[in-house]
């Protein structure tokens, strides 16, 4: 490497034996090239990391100086070690809730209430899952809330009439009776909305899908900006620090995206990934949902709840949910308690790991986790952001309304477009650039809403939109 350095001129040449010294480490098999010599090292670099000493390593694969000068060609392939810092110990996730006394590791069995209100298929499903989480893990107890006197070895509370489940789940919660508890069937008050955890058949990687059920907002918009913060709180609250955050590109998406980015630059912070689409879009696509390219992926509740479905039971024909994990728990301001909700139609499967997925979000104390994003995001003025885009589009009606369009504006080629701009939004920017002056129309591309216009006036068109707030 001092060599190659000495070369390119980026080193002196009698300070070859310095730079050795000071960056050098004596290779494990050092007669035998820097591939061999660094491959071995690999093992050791992991445990230094582990152990807090080193926090990366790069193992130089292109350094030989006869097979660079000969063939021109390199020779290995140079490979960067980096410590994982997304993932944190539980430990240091509980510091951050500011309510360590009562959220302190849980030495006790977590105690989980699994409700049979509504379920469609054999009990015998219920059962099994429970079981299944007894003997695999031995830090959660399942108890089966229903009609029946026995759930085989599964510890069972007997309820004589269906309707009186959930406000059974909500008693035995607050009074400490369980933890949390799953549900198939189970109303939440406005302003809390479920975050599923899904699995990428693609990629194996898992993802959060905010939000599923409820209603975060009844307004599109801020519905969307509250899916967000409910996303990465439970994304923490399952151990991951710093999610990358994406939003699917439906109704209102644009203009939450615009709102997010506000909250970004006073002070919120958003990790935000791109689609992986050639055309690196900043709303997500349906290739995206599939590969779970962000680790948390909001949407509407409702579209949340279809996708859910499609992603679950897809391979069986909809008739049984085998796939991930439920629809998660609700969460958002006023939530006292943690209840994941899976199907009526949920296969064994998704509910041993819906029990699971609840007993996490107990064990990390969710509820304060939330509270603690929610604080953070008010404080970096999420009021005041919510109030500007919570309106149906962000162009006032003053700009366009008792002014008549000029009639006889001369009509153009329409060769060119401006993406960007919410379907909520479509018509009035449409409208907003014909009182300029501009001819446009409203069209519809693959990638969603546009404003077709002429090229000429492309560049007043997104002065005036801008200016607006319309892109």
């Amino acid at each position: 490497m001092a060599a190659l350095a000495i070369k390119k001129g980026e080193l002196e040449k009698e300070d070859l034996n310095t730079f050795i010294q000071q960056k050098g480490m004596p290779g494990f098999v050092p007669t035998q090239g820097h591939i061999p010599s660094g491959i071995p090292f690999i093992s050791f670099a992991r445990k230094r990391m582990l152990e807090g000493a080193m926090n990366s390593s790069l193992i130089i694969g292109k350094g030989s100086l006869f097979l660079g000068r000969m063939t021109n060609l390199f020779d290995g392939v140079s490979l960067l070690f980096e410590k994982n810092t997304n993932y944190r110990q539980k430990e240091d996730i509980l510091k951050e809730t500011k309510n360590k006394p009562i959220i302190e590791k849980i030495s006790k069995k977590i105690k989980i209430a699994v409700s049979t209100l509504g379920y469609e298929h054999d009990i015998e499903e219920i059962i099994n899952a429970c079981t299944e989480v007894m003997n695999h893990n031995t830090n959660i107890e399942p108890i089966i809330i229903g009609k029946e006197n026995s759930y085989g070895k599964v510890q069972s509370i007997k309820i004589l009439k269906e309707a009186e489940i959930n406000s059974t789940l909500n008693e035995l919660i607050d009074n400490n009776t369980v933890d949390g508890a799953l549900a198939m069937h189970y109303p939440f008050a406005i302003g809390i909305a479920s975050v599923s955890k899904l699995n990428s058949h693609i990629s194996g990687k898992n993802y959060f899908l905010a939000t599923t059920t409820g209603n975060s907002s009844s307004k599109r918009v801020e519905a969307l900006i509250k899916n967000t913060i409910a996303g990465i709180s439970v994304a923490k609250a399952d151990g991951l620090f710093n999610p990358k955050i994406g939003l699917l590109n439906l109704e209102g998406a644009s203009m939450a995206k615009r709102a997010l980015d506000e909250l970004a630059s006073n002070g919120y912070p958003i990790n935000w990934v791109a689609s992986q689409r050639k055309e690196k879009d900043i709303l997500l696509r349906g290739n995206d949902l599939l590969s779970g390219e962000a680790d948390v992926i909001v949407v509407d509740s409702l579209t949340g709840n279809i996708l859910v479905k499609v992603m679950c039971s897809y391979m069986n024909g909809g008739k049984k949910e085998i796939f991930g994990y439920g629809y998660g728990p609700g969460i958002g301001e006023g939530a006292k308690r943690i209840v994941n909700i899976i199907s009526r139609a949920s296969g064994s499967p998704v509910i041993a790991n819906a029990i699971r997925f609840v007993a996490t979000m107990v064990e990390n104390s969710l509820i304060q986790v939330y509270k603690n994003e929610i604080e953070k995001a008010y404080k970096c003025g999420l009021s005041q952001i919510i109030n500007k885009y919570s309106s149906t589009c962000v162009i006032e009606e003053a700009d366009i309304k008792e002014k008549s369009f000029k009639t006889s504006l001369q009509k153009t080629i329409l060769d060119n477009e401006i993406s960007g701009i919410d379907i909520l939004e479509i018509e009035k920017a449409v409208n907003l650039l014909l009182y300029n002056n501009i001819y446009a129309t409203a069209g519809m591309g693959c990638t969603g809403p546009v404003v077709m216009i002429n090229k000429k006036n492309r560049e007043k068109a997104l002065e005036i939109l801008k200016n607006k707030g319309a892109l």
